[in-house]
């Protein structure tokens, strides 16, 4: 009985020991940018979906001015990618156009993807490096490969100005106006 004791609880530390090397959800420090490793605010995932920006809007909750919305920046796998990643651990770099925080970028891995949100951290400037580790496991307990890193920004979207909106409206109306009074003689 002692015996069995000891053998189920040697087996439940090394099952426990295994078992904690693989994080069951992201970490805010699986990606840093700058030398100084500076880490996310926040992350969710893994989720078990492809990321795309309406998935995006609704992961953090954090509200965004009424007329913006998020879009993407860049994307690993695309042609002319300014942005380069590669494996489960390494290094990236963003070659692309000054972005503002806040900002997002996803890891997909396998058939998931974890985001991390950059908000109050200033600008990702030209030539930004940083670096990625994917700290959760697929199904089978392995830790996937990026299939691709997509940096996500926000963009302003309020269509017309209101000035512009008045140059076009105005005369319309007034067109109206001088048909009405055409039509009433």
């Amino acid at each position: 009985m002692k015996k069995t004791l000891i053998a189920s609880l040697i087996f439940g530390a090394f099952f426990l020991s295994i078992s904690s090397s693989y994080a069951a959800s992201c970490l805010v420090g699986d990606v840093t940018i700058g030398i100084n490793k500076t880490a996310a605010t926040a992350c969710q995932g893994p989720i078990s979906d492809n990321d795309d920006v309406s998935k995006i809007t609704d992961i953090f909750g954090y509200a965004l001015a009424a007329s913006e919305t998020w879009v993407v920046a860049e994307k690993s796998d695309e042609n002319n990618s300014n942005l380069v990643a590669n494996t489960a651990t390494g290094t990236w770099e963003y070659t692309g156009d000054p972005l503002s925080s806040p900002f997002v970028i996803v890891l997909k891995a396998s058939d998931s993807f974890a985001a991390y949100l950059f908000k109050d951290l200033g600008n990702l400037v030209t030539n930004s490096t940083g670096g990625f580790s994917i700290s959760w496991s697929n199904g089978g307990s392995q830790i996937p490969n990026l299939s691709h890193m997509t940096i996500y920004s926000t963009t302003n979207t309020s269509a017309v100005p209101l000035p512009a909106a008045l140059w076009l409206f105005g005369p319309a109306l007034l067109g109206f106006m001088g048909f009405r009074r055409k039509n009433q003689s």
